[in-house]
């Protein structure tokens, strides 16, 4: 495939997702982004790094992260997973994503070295996220970044951003997410994401269990690494993020600069905090002015019961109408039981994006359906397999309610998944 645009190189990347169908040997090693690394000089090597993995909330703490060390005038990358509308979100530099252009120019110089992977390796192609992981180390290299706030995408030991090696890393808490693949109890996910623990290290982390944290105190113990705890209910400078939740990821993310030994003054802190923005997490629009929608990503039951506590804390007398939407393999059913007693209506619909793990990963609405009926037959709910349709009819239909005064779409909640926020959010901002 030839990248002569935007969209060919976008085309290209997406090629490289795995086959979820097919376990391809030695899927998950590091194997490959290590020789990709090697080959375009190790770009890795060239910035420090904070390094950040966790069950929920590890996006946030990275957002507020990288927006207090460029509030402090640090050059500063940031790496992120998954994006929102738009490939580029992934590879950002002092709040701004990678050009067009500066991307498709990276996917073509990037492209003959994933070919020699394929044929000199032993385990294939490097993969769709093993690729942007490159690509993000070496735009960061070219850009001269001094400190760059590195995402883990899933779980920690085996992940492909686990070749760098930070000056801190942030195990922002630990919950059951992606058992598929790290394991049904928190103890084993537990040494999966303490996988991030190098030598000689600063840790952060805000995990609360005895056992997990007994995991990280012990890998910690024998990497000579030094921990930090933060505290449940931490005091942290007045934040724009909403929800108590956002206070323990901003601990997090103050705690890992102080530890980090850059000059950064209190001042810098407090202005990030106030100004940065966080896209589909609490993220309230109204734009439309009637109805309220509020767009939140959470995809596991850890990430909605705090959704939950949030929309009780500030929404705490209005109707609720959830449009929901999840990946296949996540807990659908404990979801729906948190979101339940806050709601009205269900629309269940199905998220187009691709994903990381490939194309066609949403759950069939009318499953999504079926689960709520086991819950509470009494709320009413509509199915569609298309998420575009379904934003055009609730916004239709909450605006035509409000100018008959029932009242009915107060407020529109759009969550269960990332991808389904991006879609709402495309929408919302073209529209």
């Amino acid at each position: 495939m030839r990248i002569h645009s935007y969209n060919s190189a976008v085309r290209y990347l997406e090629s490289l997702i795995p086959d979820p169908a097919k376990k391809r040997q030695g899927n998950m090693r590091l194997e490959r982004i290590e020789h990709l690394l090697r080959l375009i000089g190790n770009p890795e090597k060239s910035f420090k790094s904070i390094h950040i993995g966790g069950t929920s909330g590890k996006g946030s703490t990275a957002y507020i992260t990288a927006a207090i060390l460029k509030e402090a005038g640090y050059n500063t990358g940031l790496h992120l997973s998954p994006h929102l509308e738009k490939i580029n979100e992934r590879l950002q530099i002092n709040g701004k994503l990678i050009s067009d252009k500066e991307f498709t120019n990276l996917v073509a110089w990037i492209k003959p070295y994933v070919k020699q992977v394929e044929k000199e390796g032993e385990y294939g192609a490097p993969s769709y996220f093993e690729v942007l992981v490159a690509m993000s180390f070496e735009y960061f290299k070219r850009k001269k970044v001094e400190i760059a706030v590195i995402e883990v995408g899933l779980g920690g030991t085996l992940d492909a951003t686990n070749v760098i090696h930070p000056l801190v890393a942030i195990i922002t808490n630990v919950g059951l997410d992606h058992t598929e693949i790290l394991g049904n109890t928190v103890e084993k996910i537990a040494r999966e994401k303490a996988g991030i623990i190098k030598e000689g290290i600063e840790v952060v982390t805000a995990a609360t269990q005895k056992s997990v944290l007994g995991i990280i105190k012990k890998c910690c113990k024998e990497k000579h690494a030094r921990l930090t705890i933060i505290e449940k209910r931490p005091n942290v400078p007045p934040l724009r993020p909403i929800g108590e939740h956002q206070k323990v990821n901003a601990a997090c993310a103050i705690m890992a600069i102080k530890k980090l030994g850059f000059k950064v003054s209190e001042t810098a802190i407090e202005r990030a905090l106030l100004h940065v923005q966080i896209p589909g997490r609490f993220e309230v629009i109204e734009k439309l002015k009637k109805p309220t929608i509020v767009l939140d990503g959470a995809h596991n039951p850890a990430k909605m019961r705090a959704l939950v506590d949030t929309l009780r804390q500030f929404f705490a007398k209005r109707k609720i109408t959830f449009v929901f939407a999840a990946k296949k393999g996540k807990d659908a059913e404990a979801m729906l039981r948190l979101l339940a007693p806050l709601a009205e209506k269900f629309y269940f619909t199905r998220f187009q994006a691709t994903t990381d793990f490939g194309k066609n990963q949403s759950m069939n609405p009318e499953e999504l359906g079926k689960i709520l009926k086991k819950i509470n037959r009494s709320i009413q709910t509509e199915t569609s397999q298309n998420s575009k349709k379904t934003f055009y009819k609730i916004v239709a239909d909450s605006k035509r309610n409000f100018q008959l005064s029932t009242f009915n779409f107060q407020l529109i909640c759009v969550t269960g998944s990332l991808y389904l926020v991006g879609e709402a959010r495309k929408l919302l901002n073209e529209k």
